[in-house]
């Protein structure tokens, strides 16, 4: 019973340290560094359904910069845009980008749906869409 109990804080403080990692890792804003790649949606996105080990590889960790029309526009927790993007107004490929709230000095009008926009963020990987995060707008 005792090395049942040990077993069980042993993973208790292990998963722990893996959420507090999670939630307390370094955050960067994409604000002010080139993209190491400038890529359609579509292209992005493709990339990721053809090879996902291979895409995650290339674009995991790096800042990607896209354009396309705004399908859907959210809040996360923090209260940050999260904006789902395609490259076609019908919405199909699609990438999720929150913005970063330090650098989003966007208006309501900004952000309609079917409004092309620019934006830069680091891949996180592909959930239903390509995700990026610490996102900006740019013009």
């Amino acid at each position: 019973m005792k090395k049942l109990g040990k077993l069980s804080l042993v993973i208790i403080t292990v998963l722990t340290c893996i959420a507090l990692f999670i939630i307390f890792q370094p955050q960067y804003s994409t604000q002010g560094i080139e993209p190491d790649y400038t890529v359609k949606i579509g292209q992005l996105h493709q990339s990721f359904e053809q090879n996902e080990s291979q895409a995650s590889q290339k674009y995991i960790g790096k800042v990607i910069e896209t354009s396309g029309f705004v399908i859907e526009v959210n809040k996360d927790v923090t209260g940050a845009n999260v904006l789902l993007l395609s490259n076609t107004k019908n919405g199909d490929p699609q990438i999720l980008c929150t913005l970063d709230s330090k650098y989003d000095n966007s208006s309501e009008g900004d952000l309609k749906i079917g409004t092309k926009v620019k934006v830069k963020g680091q891949c996180t990987g592909m959930l239903l869409e390509v995700v990026l995060k610490n996102g900006i707008l740019l013009d």
